[in-house]
C-alpha cells in the first residue's frame, strides 16, 4: 500500500469514522425545550405543513438541505464499485457543500441499477430534501434519470458532472480563448469520449455543434486524424488516448483539458514541444486546476435562497461567466501570501484558485439573479447588498468552525452553540 494510500485511510477512520455528523440547530436543555422540539412540540408546524407544503420552508431544514444521491455505478474512474462504497466520496461532497456555502448535504447510497426503480425510490424521498445532486450514477443513465427527475419533482434536480466539471470547464475555455487569440464559435473541440454535460455547456457559451467532434472506438486507438488541427482537446477518462504526435499537430496555442487524473502525461516534455499549450487539469499541484467546489456549492446555494423549481442552463451559464470574471480580477493579497506565489490572469491562471472566498459571492449572486430574471424562482430577492452580507456570514461562520475544531482543538461546546445563532432571514414566508 503506498503512503498516500495509508494517508488516506488514516484521515477517514481516525478519532470518529466518517467525515460529516448531524448537529442540533435549537436549544434542548430541559423538559421544557424537550417537549417543544418532538412531542408535542412538533405537531404544531406538521399540521401548518400539511394545510401548506411550502411551511416545511419556514419550520424544517427541508430549504437547506441537499440529497446527494448515487447506486456507485460510475465511482473511480467509471468502476462500478456498488452502493455502499460510493460514501467516502459523497460525504466529501457533503463536507464541500457545508464550509464552502453552508449548505447542509446528507448523502444517500441506493443499492439500485434499474433506473425505474431508482427513480421511485428518489421520487419517494423527494419530501425531505430542497434539491437533489446525482453522483457517481453511470452514463448515459445519469442523464435519463435526471431528466426524468426533473419531470416529476418540483424541486431542482442536476447531475454533479454538468455543475461540476462541466461548468469549470466552460469557463476555462472562455478564458483559454483569449490567451490564444480565437474566437469561441471557430473553435474546434475533440472530446475523447461522450459527455453530454460537457457538450451541453460547450453549446452554451457558443460553439457550434459541428465543430465538437467525439473520438469513437476506432479513432480512440488511433485519434491523431480527428485531433490535427484541433483547438481544444478534452480527455475525459484514462482511457484517454493522446500522444506527444497529437498535441504536436494541434492547432497553434492548443487548449488541453485533462479531466482524469489517470491520464499520463510528462507536462515538462510536451511544454518543450509545445510552449503555446494552454493546460487546465485535475492535478493541484499543476497550474489551471479544474476543480467542481468553484462551482456547484454556488450554484446549489442561489437554488435553495431563490426556491428555484429547477437549475436550468441559463442559471449554470451565469455560473461559468462569473467564474471566468473573477479570474481576471486580481487575487486578493491573503491568497498570495497563503501560496506565497503572485496570481495574475495568465495562460497558467484561467480559472479562479479553489479557496477563493469571492466564488461564494460572485457565482451566488449571478446565479441567483438569473435564476429570478428566468422566472423559474418562487422567492423574489430584492435586497442584494443585504444577501451578499448573508453569504459573507455564512462562509465566515463555517471557516470559523473549521479553523476551531481542526487548528486549535477547542471544546465542540461553544462550535456547537454557535449554531443556536440567528442569519438575517434571506426569505420571506407568508
Amino acid at each position: 500500500m503506498q503512503q498516500e494510500d495509508k494517508k488516506a485511510l488514516k484521515y477517514h477512520s481516525e478519532g470518529r469514522p466518517g467525515k460529516i455528523e448531524v448537529m442540533p440547530t435549537k436549544p434542548l436543555r430541559n423538559h421544557e425545550e424537550i417537549a417543544l422540539a418532538y412531542s408535542p412540540g412538533a405537531i404544531t408546524p406538521a399540521i401548518g405543513i400539511s394545510k401548506n407544503v411550502w411551511n416545511a420552508y419556514k419550520y424544517t431544514n427541508k430549504g437547506n438541505l441537499v440529497a446527494i444521491i448515487s447506486n456507485g455505478s460510475n465511482i473511480s474512474e467509471g468502476k462500478n464499485l456498488g452502493a455502499a462504497a460510493a460514501k467516502p466520496l459523497l460525504e466529501g461532497r457533503s463536507m464541500l457543500f457545508k464550509v464552502y456555502a453552508d449548505i447542509d448535504a446528507f448523502d444517500i447510497e441506493i443499492a439500485e441499477e434499474n433506473s425505474k426503480r431508482l427513480i421511485e425510490i428518489i421520487v419517494s424521498m423527494a419530501p425531505t430534501f430542497g434539491a437533489i445532486e446525482l453522483s457517481g450514477i453511470e452514463p448515459p443513465k445519469c442523464y435519463l434519470i435526471e431528466k426524468q427527475l426533473r419531470k416529476l419533482l418540483d424541486i431542482p434536480v442536476i447531475n454533479d458532472n454538468i455543475c461540476g466539471k462541466a461548468v469549470c470547464c466552460a469557463a476555462a475555455i472562455m478564458n483559454a480563448t483569449e490567451f490564444a487569440c480565437k474566437e469561441i464559435e471557430n473553435l474546434k473541440i475533440v472530446q475523447s469520449s461522450s459527455d453530454e454535460a460537457i457538450s451541453t455547456m460547450l453549446l452554451a457559451i457558443g460553439i457550434k455543434q459541428e465543430n465538437i467532434v467525439t473520438l469513437g472506438n476506432d479513432e480512440e486507438r488511433n485519434p491523431s486524424t480527428s485531433i490535427a488541427n484541433a483547438d481544444v482537446f478534452i480527455g475525459l477518462s484514462k482511457e484517454s488516448v493522446i500522444t506527444e504526435d497529437d498535441i504536436s499537430s494541434m492547432s497553434h496555442d492548443p487548449i488541453i483539458l485533462l479531466l482524469s487524473t489517470a491520464i499520463g502525461i510528462d507536462f515538462e516534455r510536451v511544454r518543450k514541444i509545445r510552449p503555446d499549450a494552454i493546460f487546465a487539469t485535475c492535478n493541484p499541484d499543476l497550474p489551471n486546476q479544474i476543480n467542481e467546489f468553484i462551482s456547484f456549492p454556488y450554484i446549489f446555494r442561489a437554488a435553495l435562497d431563490t426556491l428555484a423549481s429547477s437549475i436550468d442552463e441559463k442559471m449554470l451559464l451565469a455560473a461559468v461567466k462569473a467564474i471566468a470574471q473573477l479570474a481576471r480580477r486580481p487575487v486578493p493579497a491573503s491568497l498570495k501570501r497563503k501560496y506565497k506565489k503572485e496570481f495574475v490572469y495568465n495562460r497558467e491562471y484561467i480559472l479562479p484558485l479553489p479557496n477563493d472566498r469571492r466564488l461564494a459571492t460572485e457565482v451566488t449572486v449571478a446565479v441567483a439573479k438569473t435564476a429570478i430574471e428566468s422566472g423559474i424562482a418562487r422567492h423574489t430577492i430584492t435586497d442584494w447588498e443585504d444577501y451578499n452580507n448573508t453569504l459573507l456570514s455564512r462562509l465566515e461562520r463555517e471557516y470559523s468552525f473549521c479553523r476551531e475544531i481542526f487548528g486549535h482543538h477547542r471544546s465542540n461546546n461553544k462550535l456547537r452553540r454557535r449554531y443556536t445563532r440567528s442569519l438575517p432571514d434571506i426569505i420571506s414566508y407568508n
